[in-house]
């Protein structure tokens, strides 16, 4: 009798590890989901004169690289100001440059959500003996991070 006893344990036991056993064990290749990741690789978007007022959206980690060109001439230069961000939160601004012929570039990391203003502006600079129009020309993008 004591035997029967084992016997009816063992069964509900073996048929319990069995059905464990298929639960936790990894699925076939062929039987998996896939999953489709997104690049980890950041984007890097260029911006210039022409991209004046426009809006752009980015994600975060994407670089944004602004390329501002001026313009010499016999009478001085017109040249750019160092781009800047509007939001240090949003926009990190991890590298710049200048030339003597007017031009800037300023380059930006999206950090956190949110919307920022890259900004510049353009004026001119006499040579000797020349004389510049009062002008200030203003620049801007407007960068949403997503």
């Amino acid at each position: 009798m004591k035997m029967k006893t084992t016997a009816s344990l063992v069964v509900p036991l073996a048929a319990g590890l069995a059905l464990t056993a298929a639960a936790v064990a990894p699925a076939s290749a062929a039987g998996a989901p896939r999953t489709h990741q997104r690049s980890a690789v950041a984007a890097e978007v260029v911006l210039g004169n022409e991209d004046k007022n426009r809006t752009v959206v980015v994600r975060s980690g994407d670089v944004i690289q602004v390329e501002l060109k001026g313009s010499r001439s016999a009478g001085g230069v017109w040249a750019w100001d160092y781009p800047t961000s509007s939001d240090f939160q949003v926009l990190r601004h991890i590298g710049r440059g200048m030339d003597g012929n007017g031009n800037a570039s300023g380059t930006f990391r999206a950090q956190d959500r949110g919307t920022a203003e890259i900004n510049s502006t353009q004026e001119c600079y006499p040579a000797p003996d020349w004389f510049c129009p009062a002008v200030i020309i203003p620049w801007k993008v407007t960068v949403v991070v997503q």
